[in-house]
């Protein structure tokens, strides 16, 4: 029965979309490709879901030891795992049982799956670890719980409002955001540039200390109209784009002796060299990955940081100094897809949201990402087709799962 308290309901339409989510796994186990398991139960079970999504709601408002609650919530069954933590008796899902677990889980998820009475929580698993058809339920933020299959945001419930995404996964920010690059260069390789830009964008995000990343032309000149405090030589400026171009000629070398296994033809690279060229393409991988992580995190101080197209890393610690002007901006909401009248920078916020936007009103070549502490994230570009700046937000339920 529901409660006076419940934020959703059994028919609500949070509820449709993670039944829409799971159908394809409900499928497989009716065609007999997959047995039925304990999550299963729980993700046909409306009643259940809805009770599981009311508790990660009310976790979202609670504190531990005067520190907000974060964390993601899993649906998938109890099977052995070496990356599974379990309780001797599975505990039902409360308030105050997932406040202590998700403060416990760290960096793994809390595991529930269908009880007798409602959902119960059985123990921990590696978030990297857990089953492609598993639903989850991130404790995203005060009064916010984001439902997400894999890397796609399937519904959100934000102070009690409920959004159903048609399009909010990685993939779909970084063609949005490759739209704004240089379009002198295929729509390939801008995917490509706009997928490590929003690394960096990401790692900002993840620190929670709010900030901003300014993308400049890829022409090498100092940016007008901002102060940078920590400039950076030569050799610092090009450090993502060296490891760069490690990792894609480690992958060119991968690639080759891939596509000739593939088909059949002769090579005489012995097996250790085989091996060598495969490692050295995920540790160069992950030296590029650390380069943008580090990067982003460059924006925890006061200031924006300033990179190019061409993810040259100008500075950080910038002030945007543009001048006044009386202008509109175009507001967009990235999830629902709707526009709002146009607004004032006065209306839009605090100082990063109002310099931002100034900024690409005065260099129309740029665009800033803003992330706010409370978990905000938002994008100022240029819209040429309107003459305007565009305001772009919520784009923080774009980036949950990669982070």
């Amino acid at each position: 029965m529901a409660s006076t308290l419940d934020i959703v309901g059994p028919d609500s339409p949070f509820i449709d979309a993670l039944l829409k989510a799971s159908e394809f796994r409900r499928n497989l186990v009716e065609q007999g490709h997959a047995s039925a398991d304990s999550s299963d139960a729980l993700t046909t079970n409306r009643g259940q879901l809805a009770q599981l999504v009311n508790i990660c709601f009310w976790t979202s408002l609670a504190a531990e030891e005067g520190r907000p609650v974060r964390g993601v919530v899993a649906v998938c069954s109890r099977q052995p795992s070496p990356t599974a933590t379990g309780l001797v008796t599975p505990r039902p899902c409360s308030t105050s049982d997932l406040v202590a677990l998700l403060t416990a889980a760290g960096d793994a998820a809390v595991a529930v799956h269908a009880g007798l009475d409602g959902p119960e929580v059985w123990g921990f698993v590696d978030r990297a670890a857990l089953p492609m058809h598993a639903l989850r339920l991130r404790v995203g933020g005060t009064g916010t719980v984001i439902a997400s299959l894999q890397s796609r945001v399937v519904a959100i419930l934000s102070h009690g409002r409920v959004d159903i995404p048609a399009n909010a996964s990685w993939l779909d920010l970084a063609q949005l955001v490759s739209n704004t690059l240089d379009r002198g260069e295929p729509f390939e390789k801008r995917l490509v540039r706009a997928e490590r830009l929003l690394q960096i964008v990401a790692a900002m995000h993840q620190h929670g200390h709010g900030g901003g990343v300014v993308v400049t032309p890829p022409d090498g000149a100092s940016p007008a109209d901002m102060n940078i405090k920590y400039a950076l030589d030569a050799d610092g400026a090009k450090i993502v784009q060296e490891r760069v171009a490690m990792f894609e000629s480690a992958a060119r070398d991968s690639q080759l002796l891939e596509d000739a296994w593939m088909h059949g033809q002769p090579f005489e690279t012995p097996q250790p060299q085989w091996n060598l060229k495969a490692e050295t393409k995920k540790v160069t991988r992950r030296l590029l990955d650390t380069a943008l992580r580090h990067v982003g995190h460059l924006s925890s101080v006061d200031g924006a940081v300033v990179v190019d197209e061409q993810l040259r890393v100008v500075g950080f610690g910038a002030k945007l100094t543009a001048q006044h002007a009386e202008f509109q901006v175009a507001e967009w909401d990235a999830v629902s897809g709707s526009t709002r009248r146009s607004v004032s920078p006065a209306e839009l916020g605090g100082t990063r949201h109002q310099s931002a936007a100034r900024y690409v009103f005065h260099h129309h070549q740029c665009m800033c990402f803003v992330a706010s502490q409370d978990g905000r994230l938002s994008l100022f570009a240029w819209l040429e087709k309107d003459r305007s700046v565009v305001f772009i937000r919520r784009l923080e339920h774009f980036i949950w799962e990669h982070e």
